[in-house]
């Protein structure tokens, strides 16, 4: 016999409430939002306000090292250092509210948040030991410059182990985050996606 009420979902009960699905969220949307919670650390997120994040920063340094080439055209170099010091400066205004938003989509699949910080330490620790040793070759101290000759070569040392042990564990990561929302509640909150909405049957 035909079910009367085709607009009901299979498996769900008569009675019962079923899970519905916000809209996503805009790219406007996503950003002010991410922005709104730059040092927020706590609760989650969805796929669709992580990475239009995600694709705000690649597009702003995807445009400017653009601009910065072009210009190199038609000037000295002046204009790409320009552009070039705004990439890095907007670089490191948009790290952090990427790495919360990185931690709260993690947690919207169950996750700790400590994955992303797993695998971003390395390499922090990486460009802390590169603007060590450029700092040092730079200041024309001449007793440092064996320091700074011994942290080039441990440099080249250290990034030979770090870079092929953060890889793997950034394409795990990136698995994660490509993961739908877990439609219950855990112990980062409930669902930003899903919300259980009662039946009229």
């Amino acid at each position: 016999m035909l079910n009367p009420r085709q607009d009901v979902e299979p498996g769900v009960t008569m009675g019962q409430p079923i899970l519905v699905p916000s809209p996503s969220m805009g790219f406007l949307d996503a950003v002010e939002t991410c922005m709104a919670k730059y040092f927020d650390f706590k609760g989650r997120a969805r796929r669709s306000e992580f990475w239009w994040l995600i694709l705000c920063g690649t597009l702003v340094e995807w445009g400017l090292s653009f601009l910065g080439s072009a210009f190199t055209a038609f000037s000295d170099g002046a204009f790409f250092n320009f552009f070039t010091c705004l990439g890095v400066v907007l670089a490191v205004i948009l790290f952090i509210p990427q790495l919360s938003a990185a931690t709260r989509r993690l947690h919207d699949t169950g996750r700790s948040g400590w994955w992303v910080f797993a695998d971003a330490l390395p390499i922090a620790a990486l460009c802390v030991m590169l603007l060590l040793t450029f700092s040092i070759k730079q200041g024309g101290i001449e007793s440092l410059k064996a320091v700074g000759d011994a942290m080039e070569d441990l440099m080249v040392w250290v990034a030979l182990v770090v870079i092929p042990l953060t890889t793997p564990l950034s394409v795990i990561i990136l698995a994660f985050t490509l993961q739908d929302s877990k439609p219950e509640q855990n112990k980062y909150g409930p669902s930003p996606k899903y919300d259980y909405s009662p039946t009229s049957l």
